[in-house]
Parts: C-alpha cells; structure tokens; sequence
C-alpha cells in the first residue's frame, strides 16, 4: 500500500514538473496554472510542492509556476497556497538544503514588486508567524525574505493591515509598525545573527535604527561567547 502511494505521488511529481516545463517556457501561463488547479482538486498539490522544495529540478519548475501565478489574474488563491508552502518549506524543513533554499528566496524575491496587498501582507504575517514558532537549525533562513517583504511594504503608498477595519497606514508607517511588532518579540540566540544581517541592509528611520540597536543589545547576555563577535561587528556597522 505505502509502496502504490509512494509511486503515485512520484508519478504526480514527474506528470506536474514536465507539464509545467513545456508550458512554462513556452509562456502558456493560463495552462500552467490550469495544471497545479487540477493537480489540487486531486489532492496533491501540497506533496508536489514539498518533493519540488528537494529536487534539483525544483527552482526551474517553481519559477514557470510562480510566473505563471503571477499573470493570471483568477489564480491569486492558488499563488498564496503555493507561496504558503514554500516559505514553511524555507524556514522549517530541515532536509531542504541550504543552496536549494536560497535559490528558492530568490525566486520568490523577484515577483514580490508585482505582489498585490493581500498576498503582501499575508507573507508578512507567515515570516512573523515562523518568528514566534520554537527555534530551530533552520529558523534564520526565511529571514532575507521578511526583510524583502519590509522594504517592499515601505515603498507602497497606503495599505490595509486590518481589512475588518479599513484602516489605511503608508507604507513607512506599516513597515514600522512592523519593526516594533518584531522587536518585541523574543528572538532566540539562533535567529539574532541572521536578524542583524536582515537589519544591516534595511534602510531604517533615526527611531527604527534605535528600537532595533537597542534590541540586538539586549540579546547579548543570551548568546554563547563565539557568538559575540559577529554581533559586536554587525552592532559597530549598524551604529555608524
């Protein structure tokens, strides 16, 4: 039985990843997307997404995808459940190499300019979401695309955080909002370095620079001595 399934899901894999293939590169984005919706409807999608997270093939078929998701305009729901998966995929799965996962950031980085404001913001709250989980050896990768997600956010002219409420905020705004939701949240020794990192190449306000130099400090006492110098360093640039 566990055999049958096994093939069936590699069957799915192979079926999704050449169709995809073909009608990716040949611009065919309506038929794409017609591919991953029919693949859902039969339950497989998640399975899919998780083999192509670890497949040397993954970062050629996840691109035709999210291009695809991109440019058809019915397939918004879809985008956020595909984008869902691989962002857990980055931060929690342990057996997704780093390479693999980096390469995937940056497939997800080059469509955030054209992300629209509710797939924006749930990303926002997915990064923040994986921040409060338990830390674990993987926890820091995510990190680049909360800090891609910030700056994006900063430069769109008004958004809605709260559409029950219909409140809009500038783009400046909510992205500070989101340091100080981000700052009081308690970090762990594992994701500090890579917070620095993050922090370093925001473009950051007087105001946002001390909550979050303030914030690195008060993470010394917690972190293990070898861990120290890199932060001292990342503090000193911070400062300047």
């Amino acid at each position: 039985m566990l055999q049958s399934q096994a093939a069936a899901g590699m069957a799915d894999l192979q079926a999704v990843t050449l169709a995809v293939r073909e009608k990716g590169a040949d611009g065919r984005f309506e038929d794409v997307v017609a591919v991953l919706e029919k693949t859902e409807r039969q339950g497989g999608l998640q399975e899919v997404l998780g083999k192509l997270c670890l497949s040397r093939e993954g970062p050629e078929v996840l691109q035709h995808i999210l291009r695809s998701l991109v440019r058809v305009e019915r397939a918004a729901e879809l985008q956020v459940t595909v984008l869902t998966r691989l962002v857990r995929e980055i931060f929690r799965n342990t057996c997704v190499p780093n390479k693999v996962a980096s390469a995937q950031l940056d497939l997800i980085h080059t469509e955030l300019e054209r992300a629209a404001e509710p797939l924006l913001l749930h990303l926002v709250q997915l990064c923040l979401t994986e921040l409060r989980r338990t830390p674990s050896e993987t926890c820091y990768r995510g990190l680049p695309l909360l800090g891609k997600l910030l700056e994006v956010a900063s430069c769109r002219e008004a958004l809605t955080p709260d559409p029950a409420e219909g409140v809009k905020v500038s783009g400046p705004r909510y992205k500070t909002r989101l340091l100080e939701e981000l700052c009081a949240l308690e970090w762990g020794a594992e994701r500090v370095a890579g917070l620095a990192i993050m922090f370093l190449e925001l473009r950051l306000g007087d105001d946002e620079l001390k909550m979050v130099f303030t914030k690195l400090c008060s993470t010394v006492g917690e972190l293990p001595t070898q861990s120290l110098p890199p932060l001292v360093h990342q503090l000193l640039l911070l400062s300047r």
